[in-house]
């Protein structure tokens, strides 16, 4: 199983931008779990991930860290690392 997790804050306007790229993308790949954890909220996959920045994309596979990518990122970016999972 893979999963995308994007870590974000409520204020974060990058996070947000982030969603819509991530919208789209979505629908090619629905294979792929999409997760999203407000690191305010505490949740143990953020230490885990070493979040330090948002936004932050985690790549899950079989429940390890494949790649991890802070910032805002291109839906090509974000593909490509699927592309290598899938």
């Amino acid at each position: 199983m893979i999963k995308l997790v994007k870590f974000y804050t409520k204020t974060c306007a990058p996070c947000k931008d982030q969603d819509a790229v991530l919208s789209g993308i979505k629908l090619q790949y629905p294979e792929v779990e999409f997760v999203n954890i407000d690191i305010e909220e505490g949740d143990k996959l953020v230490a885990e991930c070493c979040v330090r920045s948002v936004p932050t994309l985690a790549f899950i596979m079989d429940g390890k860290i494949e790649k991890t990518l802070v910032g805002l990122q291109f839906a090509s970016t974000i593909r490509n690392e699927l592309d290598k999972l899938t």
